[in-house]
């Protein structure tokens, strides 16, 4: 659930999985991918991005569901 800060609550002090958006190379390093695999997970349906202002940016959400689906298909899920 991602809940407005206080005003004196600083951007990098909130958790990333709180945050509405991340950019897309903080999403990258969390997945261990390159910013171009990023894109082609978009392309391919997994993860949602928006645009703020002039950036692009990864829904949170959409980056959370894809790594609860990886885990889904981890080896031990399969068993």
């Amino acid at each position: 659930m991602q809940t407005k800060p206080p005003n004196d609550v600083k951007a990098y002090e909130i958790p990333w999985q709180d945050r509405p958006f991340l950019h897309i190379k903080t999403a990258a390093q969390l997945l261990g991918v390159s910013r171009t695999s990023i894109y082609r997970m978009k392309e391919a349906g997994h993860l949602r991005l928006a645009g703020v202002g002039s950036r692009t940016v990864v829904r949170t959400e959409s980056l959370l569901e894809y790594i609860r689906s990886v885990e889904d298909r981890t080896p031990e899920a399969r068993s």
